[in-house]
């Protein structure tokens, strides 16, 4: 369900949950300068499996961790198959993110593997150009 605000093109969204989103507004009228988006793919390693009963505790950490140096976890999927989590990680630049990254994998815990992800806004000006 979406609920009209009261001005120009802003609505606000109901989500199921009761809960409403942030302003959200029209595709073609938002140009707003979006954080960069890292997909990060991880996968306990011998010594992160064998104290998993800590990983919860380790994530919160982590999540300090990151916004002392600039990231922010957004946010964490458990998973099966390949790879045991996915995180969805907003940073300033590359630079911030390689920073907090190295700083969780140098702990031993996990390998990671990292995707730059682009905004569907970002994904249609890019193609748009090609």
């Amino acid at each position: 369900m979406i609920m009209k605000a009261s001005k120009g093109n802003s609505r606000r969204l109901a989500l199921p949950d009761g809960r409403v989103s942030d302003t959200v507004m029209n595709r073609r009228n938002r140009k707003e300068k979006t954080m960069p988006t890292y997909i990060t793919l991880l996968k306990w390693t011998q010594q992160g499996v064998s104290k998993v009963r800590d990983s919860a505790k380790r994530l919160d950490a982590g999540r300090k961790a990151f916004k002392k140096a600039g990231a922010e976890i957004k946010d964490v999927y458990m998973t099966l198959g390949q790879y045991d989590l996915v995180c969805v990680i907003e940073a300033p630049d590359d630079e911030v993110y390689a920073k907090a990254i190295l700083g969780l994998a140098s702990q031993g815990n996990v390998s990671t593997e990292t995707l730059k992800a682009f905004s569907e806004d970002q994904y249609r000006d890019i193609v748009g150009s090609v």
